[in-house]
């Protein structure tokens, strides 16, 4: 039977044809289903990143906003600690009785490794509690916000000195700023 032979021979092409076009399909298919799982993966990795330097940042922006509000409060005073050294800048204080305290410089020097400054209230009638211990950022700048703290409500003087890493029970060295709290 001819008109078999040639039906045959026809339909085996034309699903070998088929069977090729869907492989092909496939194998498009395929890649493009790994290229856009891989530029998913990139966009989530970027997306962790973003989300984390979102974060460090309102992390770095909350003692800002602290501070913003200690500064902004009705009955803070503004005053400045003067240091000894007339090279050193004068550090700014922001108190409040009933909020706490933030202190706030720039062109600060740098604190010697191991070393640390630390934030002394001097009682009227007692010997100086610590109260905050503290570095300059790399840029000489300081803004450190503290909350108020039993001790402060009967301080007449504000003191910074440097001191071991940490910070210490009582002071060991001599002020490097100083000033009574009006």
């Amino acid at each position: 039977m001819p008109g078999e032979s040639q039906s045959r021979k026809w339909f085996p092409a034309w699903a070998l044809a088929a069977a090729a076009a869907l492989v092909l399909f496939a194998a498009y298919t395929t890649w493009e289903m790994r290229r856009a799982n891989r530029e998913m993966a990139s966009l989530q990795q970027r997306a962790a990143q973003e989300l984390r330097r979102s974060e460090a940042l309102a992390s770095d922006r909350r003692p800002y906003l602290e501070g913003l509000k200690i500064v902004a409060a009705p009955g803070t005073t503004k005053f400045a600690l003067a240091s000894k050294n007339s090279t050193l800048p004068a550090i700014t204080a922001y108190w409040n009785p009933k909020m706490g305290l933030v202190l706030a410089a720039e062109n600060l020097p740098a604190v010697a490794d191991g070393r640390t400054m630390q934030l002394w209230i001097q009682p009227r009638e007692a010997k100086p509690v610590s109260v905050a211990v503290f570095r300059p950022d790399e840029n000489g700048r300081l803004f450190v916000v503290i909350p108020l703290k039993e001790a402060m409500k009967t301080g007449n003087a504000l003191i910074i000195n440097e001191e071991p890493a940490g910070g210490s029970p009582r002071p060991t060295s001599a002020p490097e700023w100083m000033t009574l709290i009006p």
